[in-house]
């Protein structure tokens, strides 16, 4: 119903919304009554169901002219129903509950509002998330805001409080007087956290210790702080070595975060990590970051052996444009490896110049029991872009190895990978291998890009491509049928 005039308009509300939706996420029997009169919004009913067990409730009423006496209610909503609604593209799940209490006036209201959660993004949750934050005078306190997981009988968290005034939200604030000033305390974490956060990691364990004090604006904040671990260890899902006595300092000045030292070993070879990079509103810039890798003996599904690398990712200029550049070394030997699985994925990979070395020295064993058996040698450089790579070098097949295809043993005569196909990261094939079968030699010729490979077979004595096929496939059924 409508009503008033144009300078005072009146409103009323009233109904009901039996099954909606917000985004997938169902939303039912919400019951609807409010009016407008005399400038003033009257909340006289607005409740529904969200799901099997959330719900919703808002009261109260709002003179646009004058006081605010606003309570609202959510229990058991669902966290995706709010991802979506916030337009956040990751999957959440879990649920959250919010209690609003809004009070004050129009032109400077006070608030309170408490909130707790379980779940978070899918593949990274917590058991609790619990929050309290009031407003005043345009200043949001935030009097408590912990973070908390179960490992067991133990509870690690990480915990904030401090105060956040509006106006350091704004993009364009220049104001020095409104400014953040937040505490974030890691003291109760532990990397046990971290299987929440990543699916790699099987399990973690290692006390972080660490204050960090946040300031300035939400546009160009000011971090001061330092975040250390003792003797940490991490299993990584898929490899049977552990990655252990890890060690981290770092700290943060102002705009710039440093890593004065990110060690540890695998086995008896160990790692070290040094860098340090600017953040300035936003944007990471003056970064060096260096790698080392010392004989670290992986025991993986698909690597086995030593690995030692060194690499260094810093800023270049190329063609008048800032890119990160990545250069170094990857060296093996006496180890085996084999392809693993590549996740599907259109992301194109971050723009980055490359100056990247691999080296096979000897005894490097490429391995799968049902595709292939060879020993590898040779060199590889990756220079240009990721976008668009300049790949050159040989890696050769030493004789001996052998080749399974259509359930047949063939034995490699030759083989290269020839890496010379530009904008690709993929090499051109050649190789050559013999098998006997039925007392026919059978040769298999593999020719083109790996992901494009021409397969020709001929035999002695001559045969067509069919027979050739149907004397893999049959075997000694082949020579009976004959």
């Amino acid at each position: 119903e409508i009503g008033g005039n144009l300078k005072n308009p009146s409103l009323r509300v009233l109904g009901t919304i039996t099954k909606g939706a917000v985004g997938n996420y169902d939303l039912h029997d919400v019951l609807v009554d409010v009016n407008f009169i005399n400038w003033v919004a009257n909340i006289n009913q607005l409740r529904g169901l969200q799901g099997e067990n959330g719900l919703f409730e808002v009261s109260g009423s709002a003179n646009l002219h004058g006081n605010l006496d606003l309570i609202a209610k959510a229990e058991n909503i669902e966290n995706g129903v709010i991802g979506t609604a916030a337009g956040i593209d990751a999957e959440l799940v879990g649920t959250s509950n919010l209690h609003a209490k809004l009070s004050g006036n129009i032109n400077n209201p006070e608030g309170d509002f408490v909130l707790s959660a379980t779940g978070g993004i899918k593949g990274s949750t917590f058991d609790l998330l619990r929050g309290h934050v009031t407003l005043k005078n345009w200043i949001f306190d935030v009097v408590e805001m912990t973070v908390e997981r179960a490992v067991g009988e133990t509870v690690y968290k990480a915990a904030a409080n401090g105060t956040i005034p509006l106006e350091a939200l704004y993009i364009e604030n220049d104001n020095p007087s409104a400014q953040m000033n937040l505490q974030i305390s890691l003291d109760d974490a532990d990397l046990s956290l971290l299987p929440n956060l990543s699916t790699m990691v099987g399990w973690a364990t290692g006390d972080i210790d660490g204050t960090l004090t946040i300031t300035g604006t939400a546009a160009n904040p000011q971090i001061n702080g330092q975040i250390l671990l003792n003797e940490g260890t991490v299993k990584i899902n898929g490899m049977q070595s552990l990655i252990e006595h890890i060690n981290l300092s770092s700290e943060f000045q102002g705009e710039k975060f440093m890593i004065d030292d990110f060690s540890g070993n695998i086995g008896k070879g160990n790692f070290k990590l040094a860098g340090n990079l600017n953040f300035a509103n936003f944007k990471i810039n003056d970064y060096q970051v260096d790698f080392v890798a010392d004989a670290l003996d992986i025991q993986s599904n698909f690597f086995s052996g030593p690995l030692n690398a060194n690499f260094s990712i810093y800023e270049e200029t190329q063609r008048g444009r800032k890119l990160p550049k990545l250069m170094g070394n990857l060296d093996l030997e006496k180890c085996r490896l084999s392809i693993p699985s590549i996740p599907d994925s259109d992301d194109p990979l971050p723009e980055m110049i490359l100056d990247v070395g691999i080296n096979l020295g000897e005894k490097v064993h490429f391995y799968s029991s049902r595709l292939y058996n060879m020993f590898l040698t040779g060199n590889v450089k990756y220079e240009g872009t990721t976008l668009h790579p300049k790949p050159s070098g040989i890696i050769s097949i030493k004789r001996g190895g052998t080749l399974n295809y259509i359930s047949t043993v063939f034995d490699i005569r030759e083989g290269e990978l020839y890496f010379n196909q530009p904008d690709s990261f993929f090499p051109s094939v050649n190789f050559q291998a013999d098998a006997r079968v039925s007392n026919i030699k059978v040769n298999l010729s593999v020719m083109g890009t790996l992901n494009n490979m021409d397969l020709k077979l001929t035999s002695t004595p001559e045969k067509t491509q069919t027979e050739i096929m149907q004397i893999l496939t049959l075997r000694d059924a082949y020579g009976n049928q004959t």
